[in-house]
């Protein structure tokens, strides 16, 4: 049984997502914001300790015909402060990448049809992006 911890890393935020222990299901867990990658990665090494992660999978953003999109650059940047958090600790968990294109669009429209005034989504769109690029990632594992 592995669980895994989603990760959606925006330019202001970053959403955060959990699977059940079976790696079947993933659920929004929170947004972290307000911080520096270092301080965001921090947070994120307590929550791996405090659920007895296994492995992450951060959101890698390509554009559509597949090549790395503009934010690649900043998602390297806080991979590397996780990285670096996680050594501190003496964790070795593994980070997978996984394609998150269309997944914020995705979240949106899912908070869209749940009648979620624009003000209300934004403190919860990273999160549920990241349980998108989770979900995404563990259906992969399925098939």
């Amino acid at each position: 049984m592995t669980t895994y911890l989603g990760i959606d890393v925006g330019h202001k935020r970053v959403g955060l997502a959990v699977s059940d222990v079976n790696a079947s299901v993933a659920s929004p867990l929170e947004t972290l914001e307000d911080a520096s990658w270092s301080e965001m990665a921090a947070t994120i090494v307590e929550r791996i300790e405090a659920r007895d992660v296994d492995a992450l999978v951060v959101g890698w953003p390509l554009r559509l015909d597949g090549t790395e999109g503009r934010s690649v650059d900043m998602v390297r940047r806080f991979e590397s402060a996780l990285r670096t958090a996680l050594e501190e600790r003496d964790l070795e968990i593994p980070i997978e990448r996984w394609d998150e294109r269309m997944t914020s669009q995705g979240a949106e429209q899912v908070l869209i049809d749940a009648d979620m005034s624009r003000r209300k989504r934004r403190p919860v769109i990273d999160r549920v992006a990241a349980a998108k690029i989770l979900q995404n990632y563990l259906d992969s594992l399925e098939s």
